[in-house]
């Protein structure tokens, strides 16, 4: 069974189409750490990309606490890989090791595949392989959005995909995406598990940019999970957690509270599926990508 991942974009930034708290307040990002580490939740999922981010984790992560941390270096202007560019990946890289006050990271993912595209993209990759040489590092990965990202790109070094997933987003089930990475010897991380809150909001507080088509599927489905005495949070858990491809499931929030609420559903996954025998998660899925892609967004 996958682990769970807690993503910290909101500890630093005002993330999520559907977060009306904004970015969170220090107290609250100190006693999320501290359920966190209590709850045995296995990663953290951070970048410099995410405002104060890594700084709040080093500072305000319990001691004695077991999280794998993974960070991300942030997309590359498209200039030839220099000494000089170097040097400031190095700097970069450095200073995210001093704002969690690690002498490592479990994982470094490369936030823009478009990096992994270029003609010298093999000096970028040499240099974060020097950095798992040496120990800074345990795993190289990716974020993607979809299988088109992973064209022209070798993967012999990659060590990790972060993938989109979710009850409605199945892309990357259907196409074959996620059993060729495995079957490659590549970890996948899920992110998006509740499409950034819209799944757990109802139909009628989804936002005018997203179709008529997906909101309705949305209400149709929201009324058949409601006919079985479950909510979308046990769906969109249950669902990802079948999922043995998975090595971890990536969740956001932007309180204590939401957190308590998902580690709820995640422990006790039994009483879902007595309940969910006649489902198909085929029917689930939903295919227009510009519903599905946060990039497509207005």
């Amino acid at each position: 069974m996958p682990k769970l991942s807690l993503g910290t974009a909101q500890f630093g930034m005002n993330y999520g189409i559907t977060n009306n708290i904004g970015k969170i307040k220090k107290e609250e990002v100190k006693n999320i750490l501290k359920l966190a580490k209590d709850l045995g939740i296995s990663f953290l999922d951070t970048a410099q990309a995410y405002g104060e981010s890594e700084e709040l984790i080093g500072e305000l992560t319990p001691e004695e606490n077991t999280f794998r941390i993974i960070s991300k270096l942030s997309s590359q202007a498209n200039l030839p890989w220099t000494k000089i560019k170097i040097n400031e990946l190095e700097n970069s890289f450095q200073k995210t090791l001093k704002n969690l006050k690690a002498d490592s990271i479990d994982s470094y993912l490369i936030h823009n595949s478009n990096d992994l595209r270029r003609k010298d993209s093999h000096i970028l990759i040499n240099y974060l392989s020097e950095k798992k040489h040496k120990g800074f590092i345990n795993r190289i990965g990716v974020s993607i959005y979809n299988t088109k990202d992973l064209d022209n790109i070798l993967l012999d070094k990659i060590d990790l995909v972060q993938i989109p997933l979710s009850i409605y987003d199945q892309r990357l089930i259907k196409d074959g995406t996620i059993k060729q990475l495995v079957n490659d010897g590549i970890l996948i991380h899920a992110r998006s598990a509740f499409l950034q809150g819209l799944i757990l909001k109802t139909s009628i507080e989804w936002p005018d940019f997203i179709s008529n088509e997906f909101k309705n599927h949305h209400k149709s489905i929201e009324k058949l999970i409601s006919s079985k005495g479950l909510t979308m949070l046990d769906i969109s858990i249950y669902f990802l957690c079948q999922n043995i491809d998975l090595e971890a499931v990536l969740v956001g929030v932007t309180s204590m509270l939401e957190l308590k609420e998902i580690a709820k559903v995640w422990h006790n996954k039994d009483r879902i599926k007595e309940k969910i025998s006649d489902l198909d998660f085929n029917e689930f899925a939903w295919s227009n990508e510009k519903d599905l892609d946060p990039r497509e967004w207005d």
